[in-house]
């Protein structure tokens, strides 16, 4: 019987499923890989994750799994992850760098609402890693270590400065491996129709919260939003 794929809705509860503890006090997290990471080799279950995921690895070998693909992690690794897709990873060599995460929630309360207007990647399908040269990867790097000591830090104002910091962080992902990406070319027509949804539903629910819309949408609404049959 194979097992059912666990869910988990913050890194401390992964981190639990891995038997370790993890302190966790709002939905962001960023922690050095090298003081993550148990026994070497480490082979994870598949999961699900609801919050976002960047690893920026310095060093390290290993392989990372998203949605039946496989990916090879090594020196100079960046990778981000969306919520809800079926992942795992292999871990060949005690890595080095930084596992940041975050949720949509944290960007839209300390970042903006329409953070996702902004950074339209953030609801798009799969990336796979990038392997920048050493300049550009020399960025990710000093990222993290920004967010690190402030995430360590008592400033009341800590979380804000770290959203500020997230912003960077994401459009330097934007620039340098999202500056071409059209998500209703670069997918295929069912898995863009569906990214289009998820816009229009998240759009819908900003126009009921702002009172610009006085009823809820149906399907045929939907369809209608898209020139589809509504009972595509």
């Amino acid at each position: 019987m194979v097992d059912a794929i666990k869910i988990y809705n913050s890194m401390s509860e992964f981190y639990a499923s891995m038997g370790g503890t993890l302190e966790q006090e709002v939905d962001f997290t960023i922690h050095r890989l090298e003081e993550v990471h148990g026994e070497i080799p480490i082979k994870s279950s598949l999961f699900r994750a609801n919050y976002y995921s960047v690893l920026i690895i310095r060093k390290g070998r290993g392989r990372y799994i998203i949605d039946d693909q496989f990916y090879p992690t090594q020196d100079g690794t960046i990778y981000f992850t969306n919520p809800g897709h079926i992942k795992g990873f292999e871990i060949y060599e005690l890595s080095h760098g930084y596992v940041i995460t975050f949720s949509e929630s944290f960007l839209k309360q300390y970042v903006h609402e329409n953070i996702l207007d902004e950074f339209p990647f953030l609801i798009a399908e799969v990336a796979p890693p990038s392997y920048p040269d050493r300049e550009v990867f020399q960025i990710y790097d000093d990222l993290g270590e920004q967010l690190l000591q402030e995430y360590g830090s008592g400033s009341n104002y800590k979380f804000k400065v770290i959203g500020s910091l997230l912003v960077v962080l994401l459009l330097k992902i934007k620039e340098h491996f999202w500056k071409a990406y059209d998500p209703l070319t670069e997918v295929p027509a069912n898995a863009s129709i569906a990214l289009t949804f998820k816009r229009h539903l998240e759009q819908h629910f900003r126009d009921l919260l702002a009172g610009n819309c006085d009823r809820l949408f149906q399907v045929q609404d939907y369809a209608h939003a898209q020139y589809l049959h509504r009972r595509f």
